[in-house]
């Protein structure tokens, strides 16, 4: 509480970090104990109902169609989830395009296979994807294109005419195309059920995910859920299989009841509301700065340029961290971007109000510099 009394929070991270409702909180703190407790003794057979009901709260908040939740698989986290697929890639060796320097987890499963190289085509100079770029990129060698949509942290969105490009340029050649975080609804302005099982090629081999863990923000509990085309499916389930089995069933329950709640208690439009809000806050006090600022038409992540006498002045204050933290170290020097600072939306806006007032205090400090 003394950390928040003088806006000391994190604006850094990328999750959300809003007040749980109580309807959140009565079904994590009053409904954790002795009822799912007891599920632990539940037999095997059980495993499957848990499944099918949690793939039903799935598809009815994020509008999911039978044939897409059919190829659904339940994993522990995202970030496991886009190790197992990018580790299918790369144990075929060739190269793996990816479009996201934050996408460090790439890189590390990809060191671990000696015939498979990284290409980054960034799309951080801009709000719009680089697609000429990325379909230059797919050819012979490449096993697998790796996008976030809304890229993190820039924000750039994926349309239909460029899913379909992409994916159909994968097709060509026998490539996987894999998409983080393919559903729009964490932007303040934009809402619907995923793009790539809309509008991708026919022919075209693809998987797509979406992590709890970015809209609902529970510590240290969330689940992913990975999808893909017809002709994937057996092999990436084939991939993931023991993890799908070891994902804990007290977190599935959790997660039925949340999700199922979620939908009717309107959650993902005060999420989008809260992010519009902290938006609006945060750009109006940096216009009146001049300070260089990029806010992103989507997602829940800002950009700001800070001088290095403000990012120091803020350090103790608001924990903000420079985007080549999470840079790719091949990104050529052309890309670095050390003055950039992450900022996330996705807070509490009292939390977000306290944190605006240290950043425009450092900003006014150091305005010759900034």
């Amino acid at each position: 509480m003394k950390k928040l009394a003088v806006g000391q929070v994190d604006l850094a991270a990328g999750y959300p970090n809003l007040k749980l409702p109580n309807w959140i909180e009565r079904i994590y703190n009053d409904r954790i104990g002795q009822e799912y407790s007891e599920e632990f003794s539940w037999p095997v057979g059980k495993l499957r109902d848990i499944d099918d009901c949690l793939k039903s709260a799935v598809s009815s908040l994020l509008a999911l169609d039978d044939k897409l939740a059919k190829n659904m698989c339940i994993l522990p986290n995202g970030s496991t989830a886009i190790n197992r697929v990018v580790a299918s890639m790369a144990m075929v060796g060739g190269r793996i395009v990816v479009s996201s320097p934050s996408f460090d987890v790439v890189a590390a499963t990809i060191s671990e296979f000696h015939n498979c190289s990284l290409k980054v085509v960034s799309a951080l100079s801009t709000n719009e994807f680089d697609i000429d770029r990325i379909i230059q990129a797919i050819d012979a060698e490449c096993v697998g294109v790796v996008l976030c949509s809304p890229d993190n942290p820039n924000g750039a969105i994926l349309s239909g005419k460029d899913i379909y490009r992409i994916t159909e340029r994968a097709a060509d050649f026998g490539a996987t195309v894999f998409i983080d975080q393919c559903f729009c609804f964490c932007g303040h302005d934009s809402f619907g059920p995923p793009l790539v099982a809309n509008f991708a090629h026919p022919d075209s081999n693809w998987i797509m995910l979406w992590d709890t863990g970015k809209t609902i923000g529970l510590a240290q509990e969330k689940l992913a859920f990975l999808f893909s085309s017809d002709r994937t499916f057996p092999a990436i389930l084939d991939r993931v299989r023991v993890l799908c089995f070891d994902t804990p069933l007290r977190t599935k329950r959790l997660f039925w009841d949340i999700l199922q709640d979620a939908r009717f208690e309107n959650y993902l439009t005060e999420f989008r509301n809260t992010i519009a809000q902290n938006r609006e806050a945060l750009e109006t006090m940096l216009k009146e700065k001049s300070a260089r600022f990029y806010l992103p038409r989507t997602t829940s992540v800002a950009l700001i340029s800070l001088s290095k006498a403000s990012a120091e002045y803020l350090t103790d204050r608001v924990h903000m961290v420079p985007l080549s933290v999470f840079s790719l170290t091949c990104v050529t020097d052309s890309d670095r971007y050390d003055n950039l600072y992450r900022i996330a939306l996705a807070r509490e806006h009292d939390e977000f109000s306290r944190a605006i007032y240290h950043i425009d205090k450092a900003i006014s400090r150091n305005v010759p510099n900034s």
